[in-house]
């Protein structure tokens, strides 16, 4: 939520984006769909669940006049840019001849 609000630059929080919020929620809960379900989405899912309810925010902020009003389309993309992602990336640390993943025969190092 406060990643949409953010975004929008919301000037206070109403109930009526609390409500948006919960039924963001439970638009994605399992539940919904099969009722022997789980009612909360699974953590996997929690990135796509975050994004959902802070659209849904900031959505409903504009709505409410509690923030300008940029179109559905920007407001997305600038949640999307707001979500935590993170960021991995293979380091391959060798010293000359006596590198770790040369002598485990595993992949190439980059120096050589």
């Amino acid at each position: 939520m406060g990643s949409g609000l953010g975004t929008v630059e919301a000037r206070h929080i109403s109930d009526g984006i609390f409500l948006a919020a919960a039924r963001a929620i439970a638009d994605l809960s399992p539940a919904k769909r099969d009722p022997a379900a789980n009612l909360p989405a699974p953590l996997v899912d929690l990135r796509k669940v975050s994004f959902h309810i802070a659209v849904a925010a900031a959505k409903k902020a504009q709505a409410d006049g509690l923030a300008e009003p940029p179109s559905d389309e920007l407001t997305a993309a600038a949640v999307r840019g707001k979500i935590w992602s993170r960021f991995t990336r293979r380091i391959d640390v060798c010293a000359g001849s006596h590198c770790a993943r040369r002598s485990r025969g595993v992949g190439r190092s980059r120096c050589g």
